[in-house]
C-alpha cells in the first residue's frame, strides 16, 4: 500500500501472566533483529518480574530502552 514506517505499541503482560519469561526473552531476541530502520516497536513492562539476568538479557534485545523517564541508547 506504499507505507514507509510502522510503529507499534505492546503490553507484555500476558508474558508474567502464564509464566513464560524464557518465551519472552526469546522473542524479543528474534523481534529486535527483524525491526528494519523505518519500524518503531514500544514494548511495556514491569521490569519488577524479572530476575536481573532477565531484565539485563531482556535490555540487550533493544538499541533503546527507557526506565523511568530515563533514556538511553544500548550499544
Amino acid at each position: 500500500m506504499g507505507f514507509t514506517e510502522l510503529r507499534a505499541a505492546s503490553e507484555m503482560e500476558v508474558f508474567f501472566n502464564y509464566a513464560k519469561n524464557k518465551e519472552l526473552l526469546a522473542y524479543e531476541a528474534v523481534l529486535g533483529k527483524q525491526l528494519a530502520p523505518a519500524m518503531c516497536a514500544l514494548c511495556l513492562y514491569d521490569a519488577h518480574k524479572l530476575e536481573e539476568q532477565e531484565f539485563i538479557q531482556l535490555n540487550h534485545s533493544h538499541s533503546h530502552s527507557i526506565f523511568k523517564g530515563i533514556a538511553f541508547k544500548t550499544t
